[in-house]
């Protein structure tokens, strides 16, 4: 029936191709079963101008996904290359990812590693209805990008980097979060 429909609008543009993958592929399921899935959960949204952000890059076994403020990466078997996140098809996109992530990667701990429950965390709404999570020391972090990193685990396990930044690990990788900047309290 959908190819029916579209042999008989005419060719389709490429545009139009993926929005119609977009629509019909499952979602990044909100607890990941694959180190993919997980790492897909920090890939930027599709209203992301850099291109190289908005898919899981995968580069010598390892996958990396990032939307500039946060990053996942986590061993993987795919080959080299570009997949959208939601259904690990390859995407044909060839640009480099961008060097930044892997200077975020190479920054040192500087403290011991912490635990944290997750329902603990002292927390607040931002003016926009955004749940800020604080840490000590690290400063305020989105809650969701440490639910996510978390992966359904009720504790993270993470390093301060400072300038506002954790490194930790999950079960599938490690991660990095950068700290919220200007937070305008509610």
């Amino acid at each position: 029936m959908l190819l029916a429909f579209a042999e008989s609008a005419g060719p389709m543009e490429p545009d139009t191709l993926s929005s119609l993958l977009n629509f019909f592929t499952i979602p990044v399921p909100k607890i990941a079963k694959t180190a993919e899935q997980w790492v897909a959960k920090a890939c930027a949204g599709a209203d992301e101008q850099r291109n190289q952000l908005r898919g899981l890059y995968v580069c010598q076994g390892v996958a990396f996904g990032s939307d500039g403020k946060r990053l996942h990466r986590a061993p993987t078997l795919l080959p080299d290359g570009y997949y959208r996140p939601t259904s690990l098809l390859p995407i044909d996109y060839h640009e480099p990812y961008p060097s930044a992530v892997y200077e975020l990667i190479a920054k040192p701990a500087l403290s011991a590693e912490r635990t944290l429950r997750l329902d603990a965390c002292p927390s607040r709404l931002s003016a926009d209805n955004t749940r800020i999570c604080s840490l000590v020391p690290g400063g305020d972090f989105k809650a969701q990008y440490l639910t996510d990193a978390a992966n359904g685990d009720t504790t993270l396990t993470y390093w301060w980097c400072g300038a506002g930044m954790i490194h930790g690990r999950s079960q599938f990788g490690d991660y990095l979060v950068m700290g919220i900047r200007d937070v305008v309290p509610s």
